[in-house]
């Protein structure tokens, strides 16, 4: 209700960041459990405020984990885009990782997404990697950085602004599309 009234939207989450961390009842998620879920959920929020369905978040391990992961951001992109084709998938916070593109995963989000809280130049980096990734793999697509900030304990509101304002400037400089959900 809050959305619609701000005349806002809403990024909605999925079962696929316990995938990723194998959290709580996360083999219950099978392929049809998700497809139907992802379908749900869609169907109840699409008409009634914008959405973009986020597919994970920050998942770790190795080349089995990732293909567990794969699976199930394969079974929720075609059950959302089978639904309604425009909505956008904002792929899993992994970050350019080789292992994620070595297996597919491009083929199952609209939009990237990294998380950073270290220096500006660290940021130059990560969007130069995902450019060779691409290069490399294909999937050339928007880059989003959904956690954006500094590990700022003891530091001043100036050393901090002065940061982030570095930090906005080399994301956009480089290629980055957007920034949300500020952290410090």
């Amino acid at each position: 209700e809050f959305c619609k009234e701000f005349d806002m939207g809403a990024v909605l989450g999925t079962p696929c960041s316990s995938i990723e961390g194998h959290n709580g009842n996360y083999k219950e998620y099978n392929e049809t459990a998700l497809k139907a879920g992802a379908k749900n959920l869609v169907t109840k929020y699409k008409d009634y405020v914008p959405i973009i369905v986020c597919l994970g978040n920050e998942p770790h391990g190795g080349p089995d984990r990732v293909k567990e992961d794969i699976a199930a951001y394969k079974a929720v992109y075609e059950a959302v885009k089978s639904v309604d084709p425009g909505i956008t998938l904002l792929g899993t916070s992994c970050g350019p990782e080789e292992e994620f593109f070595k297996q597919g995963f491009q083929q199952y989000q609209d939009i990237y997404d990294f998380h950073i809280y270290e220096e500006p130049k660290n940021v130059k980096m990560a969007l130069r990697k995902y450019d060779e990734l691409f290069a490399k793999y294909g999937g050339k697509k928007p880059v989003w950085s959904t956690e954006i900030g500094l590990n700022s304990s003891g530091m001043t509101r100036l050393v901090i602004t002065r940061a982030m304002i570095r930090k906005f400037a080399v994301f956009f400089a480089n290629g980055g599309l957007s920034t949300s959900n500020l952290r410090r």
